[in-house]
């Protein structure tokens, strides 16, 4: 069952997003940047299991590939393209392979840090989905003959440059000086909207249509390259305030 993103209509900016306005009396924002030996860095990354919940189902995939280039030497955000490898569906059905396809979706990390409305003393940073409204992350599988369908998409309106921002991101600079620098990404992201299709959905406890509160848990590992064959390693990082 091939579903085509642009009938499908602005539904949800998938994936992985921080970032809130503090309430009065609250912290305030903490300002960090990324940081490069040189201009633009090509980006890669990989990371482990990452996971969602989306209402009773259980998706988990167990390798992510990252690409993206960070355009300045400081930049405020990075965005990257992610592929998701050998995913599985888990329900009381039992299991199911999932097929992935990501049109052009982009991840983008701010790394700003504000207070996370989730947790009472956890401070981290925003993440958004960014789709340019053209393109669609979504996730499919069958089960005993019948497709079930997960779809992420923007869900800010058309002509406003920014994505519906959820809190869940941190920052740690890993790695050894010789070997050059990198930065860890950790995950944990709450109030995530998505797109169901299928007659499956009710069997999550999902709707056919648009739901909320999915979550998503993971990890990555990204390295800069001064070039493009990826040969020429530079360091990577996260400035104080």
């Amino acid at each position: 069952m091939a579903l085509n993103p642009r009938l499908l209509g602005p539904v949800l900016a998938a994936a992985i997003a921080i970032a809130a306005v503090a309430a009065p009396g609250a912290a305030a924002e903490v300002q960090h940047s990324f940081t490069s030996e040189v201009e633009p860095t090509e980006l890669t990354g990989s990371g482990g299991v990452h996971e969602w919940k989306l209402g009773s189902a259980t998706m988990k995939c167990a390798h992510v590939g990252l690409t993206g280039v960070l355009p300045n030497k400081t930049s405020d955000q990075m965005s990257l393209t992610p592929e998701f490898k050998e995913c599985k569906l888990s329900g009381a059905f039992g299991s199911a392979p999932v097929t992935v396809t990501n049109t052009g979706c982009k991840t983008t990390f701010d790394s700003d840090t504000t207070p996370d409305p989730n947790t009472t003393k956890k401070e981290d940073a925003v993440v958004s989905l960014d789709c340019g409204h053209a393109n669609v992350l979504s996730f499919a599988a069958v089960i005993e003959g019948e497709g079930v369908y997960f779809h992420f998409f923007d869900t800010h309106p058309e002509g406003v440059p920014v994505n519906q921002e959820l809190h869940g991101a941190s920052y740690e600079v890993i790695g050894e000086g010789l070997s050059g620098f990198g930065l860890s990404i950790s995950m944990h992201v709450f109030g995530l909207q998505f797109l169901c299709t299928g007659a499956r959905c009710e069997e999550f406890g999902l709707v056919e249509g648009t739901n909320k509160g999915g979550t998503t848990i993971g990890g990555y590992q990204v390295f800069g390259y001064a070039d493009a064959k990826h040969e020429q390693k530079v360091n990577l990082g996260l400035s104080s305030p």
